[in-house]
């Protein structure tokens, strides 16, 4: 089955991070964060909502997609009803 990744961000952001995302996503922390995080390793960023954040805009998703990727079903149902505008 073909997967639709536009569809579907968080197989995107939990499946396919890379060491690459977390070496770009490095350069842009301040330096004692950097620093913290580059001891933290790569498979402890993987938690990270900063760095999953990162990855999806690298790929051109953007917050609507990464608040979709950390709702559940029933919460990003119920702020699609919502007249708010995203941040």
């Amino acid at each position: 089955m073909k997967q639709n990744y536009h569809r579907c961000p968080h197989v995107l952001a939990d499946g396919h991070l890379t060491e690459d995302d977390f070496h770009h996503w490095l350069t842009g922390l301040p330096p004692r964060m950097r620093q913290a995080m580059t001891a933290a390793g790569f498979a402890a960023a993987n938690s990270s909502w900063a760095f999953r954040r990162h990855a999806l805009e690298r790929r051109d998703l953007g917050y609507t997609a990464f608040m979709q990727q950390q709702l559940s079903a029933e919460d990003w149902d119920f702020l699609q009803q919502q007249d708010v505008e995203p941040a």
